[in-house]
């Protein structure tokens, strides 16, 4: 089998790793099938998940927008300094700009916010007004008395 037969004098422990890196055949045919004809469907939902889909983290979005804003401050910045400005001058654009973007940004934020409560209101059927969907009549039970039943 696979090992010693005794560890003594060998200086290890006698254990033996499985070798993780191994393909057998029958998983070596699976990938070289798949690679020839092509992910299935199910196969690509799976590993690749399209874009848009699920729930990204906030924070993370949120982060990404503030370095798209940095990125573009910088890109005025070497312009202007390409340009020979004034130090005073480059600092007090790149100032109004990323106060600019960094207003947008929180005006965007605050609409898609209000955007979202206003739709999960309206789903939830809270919401008066005309966008308010009427609620089906009902037919009230009719109550007999014993008496009456017989």
């Amino acid at each position: 089998g696979i090992g010693l037969k005794t560890v003594r004098g060998s200086a290890t422990s006698g254990y033996v790793q499985r070798n993780l890196s191994h393909v057998d055949g029958e998983r070596a045919r699976n990938i070289r099938d798949r690679t020839r004809r092509g992910p299935d469907e199910a196969d690509r939902k799976r590993r690749t998940p399209a874009l848009g889909q699920g729930k990204a983290d906030r924070k993370l979005l949120q982060h990404e927008q503030k370095r798209k804003i940095e990125l573009e401050v910088l890109e005025l910045r070497e312009r202007l300094e390409r340009e020979g400005s004034a130090l005073d001058a480059i600092e007090e654009q790149c100032t109004a700009l990323r106060s600019k973007r960094s207003a947008e940004l929180e005006a965007e934020r605050k609409l898609r916010k209000s955007e979202r409560k206003r739709a999960r209101d309206s789903a939830s059927g809270s919401g008066t007004g005309a966008s308010a969907a009427p609620r089906p009549a009902t037919r009230e039970p009719t109550v007999r008395s014993w008496t009456d039943r017989q």
